[in-house]
């Protein structure tokens, strides 16, 4: 919920429906869901945050999403830290893929749940780009 203007921005730009589960942080690792706010039902869903640790809050949506009528659940992060019991949540988890970049060194074990996205070419695009004075911001447009 924190997050629902990015998220609505991105659902707009994709011309893609919007849900959002609110949740509750009770401690550094523990958080719990609140509710869904949004239509699931019959469709295939993207988990939208910053980074992934544990991966107990994505897991807990991902259940959610699947017993409010889910087809299928996608992740999306701009941070893979994956600590703990991280792989093996999601391993067991009704979770399809698992996509962040590698602004995190990956050392977990394999998944194949796992996709790791490389973010040197947009960051080389970006300082060739300050070098000549030429916008970096129509890289995200």
């Amino acid at each position: 919920a924190g997050d629902i203007k990015r998220a609505s921005s991105l659902a707009r730009r994709l011309a893609l429906p919007i849900a959002f589960i609110d949740k509750q942080r009770l401690s550094d690792t523990e958080v719990t869901s609140r509710g869904l706010v949004g239509d699931v039902r019959g469709k295939t869903a993207l988990v939208i945050d910053d980074e992934v640790s544990t991966a107990g809050t994505l897991v807990q949506a991902a259940d959610s999403l699947m017993q409010n009528g889910a087809q299928a659940v996608y992740a999306a992060f701009t941070h893979g830290v994956y600590v703990g019991p991280a792989i093996d949540r999601i391993e067991k988890a009704p979770i399809a893929e698992v996509a962040a970049t590698n602004t995190c060194t990956y050392k977990a074990r394999p998944s194949s749940k796992i996709k790791q996205l490389s973010v040197g070419p947009l960051f080389a695009e970006a300082i060739w780009r300050i070098h000549r004075g030429e916008s970096v911001s129509s890289l995200f447009t």
